[in-house]
């Protein structure tokens, strides 16, 4: 699935629960927002690629509970997100997950770190690879 390009916030709770998605990609020309549990417990969800994005602060599992989630990639080497969420990922229990978060200088990846079956990689600006944490 594709969010429209013009596509500017994604509201809490706004898929929790569906079950038809499987693959979302939102190369947005404007910042997209993501709300709290915005895509929570999408059971089928695989992956998830947004170029341009932010997290809604002291809003909480974005795409918490999706146990399928293999592929999560935030931001890239152009937008770089300044804050990881509020556990984005927690209760996201499959072993293969791999989260690709693109981070201005400083910005910790600490919120990531919780889930311990995730790998976590980190890149900068120049599209670097700066940090790796294999999961568990």
């Amino acid at each position: 699935s594709e969010i429209p390009s013009t596509c500017i916030k994604i509201g809490s709770n706004a898929f929790i629960n569906c079950t038809s998605l499987k693959n979302i990609t939102a190369d947005t020309t404007n910042e997209l927002t993501l709300s709290g549990s915005c895509f929570g417990s999408c059971s089928n969800l695989e992956a998830f690629k947004a170029t341009n994005l932010k997290f809604v602060g002291g809003e909480y599992g974005q795409f918490g509970n999706c146990v399928q989630l293999k592929n999560l990639e935030l931001g890239s080497k152009n937008h770089l997100l300044s804050s990881c969420g509020g556990w984005p990922i927690a209760g996201c229990s499959n072993k293969e997950l791999v989260v690709k978060v693109y981070l201005k200088d400083g910005v910790s990846t600490g919120v990531l770190e919780q889930q311990k079956n995730a790998t976590i990689m980190g890149y900068n600006a120049n599209g670097d690879l700066i940090y790796t944490r294999e999961g568990k």
